[in-house]
């Protein structure tokens, strides 16, 4: 049982994982050292859950606002944009292609449309996301961060969610995370629940 348990912690899971194991362990067979939990707290402690880079409550109070509304009228750059970060957000699988793209906006301001248009897809589509995030700082009257990544929508919508009810398994499965592990050890943020009257669109 010991050797079971020391694999796991080559495989770099994380002690609680490791204390459920040796829980369903203890049910059919003696008790396990509790030494062995120790020193693998020890070896791996626990990760201290960070803060988003971005505030997700205020974009998408942003997004329910001039310049991304009303729908009928906004012009297609900001549509687009808007449309993007709420599918990045909806949708935190990987994007196909490998590692998804990041972006940083310069001082604080969307891209020219000319730049984009010289870059892939995927790292076109990563810019807009930037630049909806930053436009929706600006649409507050708050400063704009220095750095943004599209990537980051993974972590921060993940975790929201995690906070909002959603089982762990549940956004595991839609993420393509093949155990809890990979959520907690570097997904996870402390994130504070959205009042779902900001989740609504006027749209």
């Amino acid at each position: 049982m010991l050797s079971f348990l020391q694999q796991g912690l080559e495989q770099s899971l994380c002690p609680s994982t490791l204390k459920v194991y040796m829980a369903a362990i203890a049910v059919h067979h003696d008790p396990i050292e509790e030494k062995f939990l120790r020193g693998a707290r020890r070896l791996n402690p626990p990760r201290l859950l960070s803060v988003p880079s971005w505030d997700l409550s205020l974009v998408l109070k942003a997004l329910r606002q001039a310049l991304f509304e009303p729908l009928q009228s906004v012009e297609l750059k900001f549509l687009l944009m808007k449309t993007l970060l709420l599918l990045a957000l909806a949708s935190i699988k990987r994007r196909p292609g490998g590692e998804p793209a990041s972006a940083a906006p310069r001082g604080g301001r969307p891209r020219p449309s000319f730049a984009l248009s010289r870059l892939s897809p995927k790292m076109r589509m990563a810019h807009w996301i930037v630049d909806a995030i930053t436009l929706a700082y600006q649409a507050q009257g708050v400063p704009c961060l220095l750095r943004l990544q599209a990537h980051s929508t993974r972590s921060v919508a993940s975790s929201l969610a995690l906070v909002r009810g959603t089982s762990l398994t549940d956004i595991c499965r839609g993420a393509g995370w093949a155990t809890p592990n990979t959520f907690s050890r570097f997904y996870s943020l402390r994130v504070e629940p959205v009042s779902s009257c900001v989740l609504t669109s006027n749209g």
